[in-house]
């Protein structure tokens, strides 16, 4: 679940005959490798030894599949790193956030193979392009790397081009915030509140047990002092531990999905507050895993993935 893989061909390199060895070591953070929404991961070091064996005795050629997978015929749910624009010549690097571009500064045998070099950044990714399998020439940096095979022209999956509600649904999923209003349209106010510090929010949660012993909800409002501009919303979930610690949970997984999503859409830092010192403390833990032990544990790992 940390790789978001689902088949083979998840893991393997565009060609299909070999393991791709950046699946095989740690991920960056912010690293979306498909169009679904998988949980939040924390595997440890060992963990990852662990699955390197685990694949290198199934496949102790060079990682090399000993039957190849066939070929491409449609775009998957995987969403490549790595994109070659042939009609420029221009190699691009994908996160969440940001993407790369690269140049190239030598050829190979064919033409979308060869060395490149990073030149710069762009909030972009080109339509047209191909999935490629990339290697560092220096490891652990991909200042240069060399273009190792190349795809065929089916359409990339672009991530940056997603505008703010989308990536927040990436965050915690679309049923949260179906009952959004305010000013929803334009939401660049946000970023504005944030540089300048008048953003406020608050978020209230609840149950009530003669109507519902299985129903939590949570509402929540975010404004900006200097310009009134609000957004307010309300959600509810089904649950075996209601209890209104839980509906302040809710409410705080609302205001950190949301203040992430700006904080990685914008590039900026945001601050938050809440009336439940419990929940509050939950909030501010600092901890990479969540034993099954803990009360409410999916709403902190959700709190977890949207820090």
């Amino acid at each position: 679940m940390k790789l978001q893989a689902m088949f083979l061909s998840c893991i393997t390199t565009f060609s299909c005959n070999q393991i791709s060895k950046e699946y095989l070591y740690p991920q960056e953070e912010d690293n979306q490798m498909s169009t679904y929404r998988f949980s939040k991961q924390a595997p440890t070091p060992r963990d990852w030894v662990r699955w390197r064996n685990f694949w290198h005795k199934i496949y102790p050629t060079n990682f090399l599949l000993p039957l190849p997978l066939g070929k491409w015929k449609f775009p998957s749910h995987r969403v490549w790193k790595w994109v070659l624009d042939t009609k420029r010549d221009i190699l691009y690097c994908q996160t969440m956030t940001q993407v790369d571009y690269y140049t190239r500064v030598s050829y190979s045998t064919t033409r979308s193979v060869g060395s490149f070099s990073k030149v710069g950044r762009v909030d972009y990714l080109p339509y047209e392009g191909i999935p490629v399998d990339v290697q560092p020439t220096t490891a652990c940096n991909l200042d240069r790397v060399s273009v190792r095979s190349g795809g065929g022209p089916f359409p990339v999956q672009p991530i940056c081009s997603r505008n703010f509600w989308q990536l927040l649904n990436i965050q915690v999923g679309s049923w949260m915030w179906k009952r959004m209003t305010g000013d929803t349209e334009d939401i660049s106010w946000m970023a504005t509140a944030l540089t300048n510090g008048t953003l406020l929010m608050a978020a209230d949660g609840s149950y009530n047990l003669n109507k519902s012993t299985l129903i939590n909800g949570a509402g929540w409002i975010i404004c900006c002092s200097s310009s009134s501009k609000k957004i307010q919303g309300s959600a509810y979930e089904k649950s075996t531990s209601v209890g209104s610690y839980r509906g302040e949970m809710l409410g705080l997984l609302a205001l950190y999905a949301t203040l992430a999503t700006a904080h990685a859409y914008f590039q900026l830092n945001e601050t938050s507050g809440v009336d439940n010192q419990g929940a509050l403390g939950q909030a501010y833990r600092m901890i990479k895993r969540v034993t099954p032990s803990e009360k409410q544990t999916d709403i902190i790992r959700a709190i977890r993935a949207a820090k």
